[in-house]
């Protein structure tokens, strides 16, 4: 009897008694720990579906927070912690229909991220590489974002 077509017969030798699944398991969940070591987070067994009278939520991804750490997409992890430059000059790279965008400028390695919300103007209404002006400031996680953004007169 032939396999249907497109399926294989089988996923390579076979072990007795269900072996093979438990080898390739095996090898997975290492792979999967040596992972999540490497990105420096906690590699576990997800949480089973609850059940029809038990809330669900979403696994937790990334490190544990420790007392007093601030967790990452936290307003607590977004707040301005100085700003580093003001009144930069760069080009609008990007914006998306969500709400954020980047902007590049000479002045710094890479794009710089900006939110809708830190503009002075409908950053809609700016087109793709207009010149605009704006505030570089660090954010308690340590990444950087424009603010004050504007287009450059």
């Amino acid at each position: 009897m032939e396999a249907p077509r497109g399926r294989p017969r089988h996923f390579g030798p076979r072990q007795s008694g269900g072996d093979e699944i438990v080898a390739r398991l095996a090898r997975l969940e290492s792979v999967v720990t040596a992972i999540a070591a490497h990105l420096g987070i906690e590699a576990g067994r997800p949480a089973r579906p609850a059940g029809p009278t038990q809330a669900k939520s979403a696994p937790r991804i990334g490190p544990r927070r420790e007392d007093g750490d601030r967790a990452a997409g936290s307003d607590e992890s977004h707040a301005v912690v100085r700003t580093v430059a003001r009144r930069l000059s760069g080009r609008i790279k990007q914006y998306q229909t969500r709400g954020y965008g980047f902007v590049t400028t000479p002045d710094t390695p890479g794009d710089v991220f900006f939110h809708r919300s830190d503009c002075r103007v409908d950053p809609a209404t700016l087109e793709l590489s207009a010149p605009v002006v704006f505030d570089l400031v660090e954010m308690a996680n340590g990444q950087f974002k424009a603010v004050n953004l504007g287009p450059a007169r």
